[in-house]
């Protein structure tokens, strides 16, 4: 499918948007037919997709990476964003996205977000925030990638849905057999909440 997809975009007959999603699709296709076990979960129920966790139809652990939802959703996420200061636009968009997870019982959601103090609390019943500690670029990624990790290990298989567009944690989460999301896909979900 993916040699498919490169030689008609090589012919123009796809471009940009169709190109990534058919690529993004094509890898998920590969990880599910090669993963057994992801394979027999995938077939006893609801299909599990990045729509369908995010809108609550299946259950499942989603991990967000917070700087890079505000960085690529901005436009979705409007009034809310500061521009200039991630703070201060994390903090606009905390009760909103709060209320989206209560809204979702189903899963379990975790907003990682870079910050040189390492700190976790939890919003509500499903929603925690953790924020990474350390020092330099990338911690919040390091985070997210040591969740996958635990994840993974868990003796209770369970979708789990990565919500970046960084393509270093796309790739952590497509290597750990997780499902990925761009923010605007949760990004709009929240504002159509109100």
């Amino acid at each position: 499918l993916r040699q498919l997809v490169q030689e008609l975009s090589a012919a123009g007959v796809f471009e940009g948007e169709t190109v990534r999603r058919l690529t993004e699709f094509s890898v998920q296709r590969q990880q599910v037919l090669a993963d057994v076990q992801l394979r027999e979960r995938l077939t006893q129920g609801p299909a599990v997709t990045p729509s369908a966790i995010l809108d609550g139809r299946v259950c499942g652990f989603v991990l967000v990476d917070a700087y890079n939802l505000i960085g690529e959703a901005g436009d979705v996420l409007g009034s809310l964003v500061v521009p200039g200061r991630l703070p201060a636009t994390l903090k606009a968009i905390l009760p909103r996205l709060e209320r989206f997870a209560s809204s979702r019982p189903q899963f379990e959601m975790l907003l990682v977000v870079d910050s040189p103090i390492e700190d976790s609390r939890s919003l509500g019943g499903n929603l925690r925030v953790v924020y990474s500690g350390g020092q330099g670029k990338h911690r919040a990624d390091r985070v997210i990638e040591g969740q996958l990790v635990h994840l993974k290990m868990g003796k209770e298989p369970r979708a789990v849905l990565v919500v970046s567009h960084d393509a270093e944690v796309r790739r952590a989460a497509t290597r750990h057999g997780a499902l990925v999301a761009h923010p605007q896909e949760l990004a709009s979900r929240m504002m159509r909440m109100g």
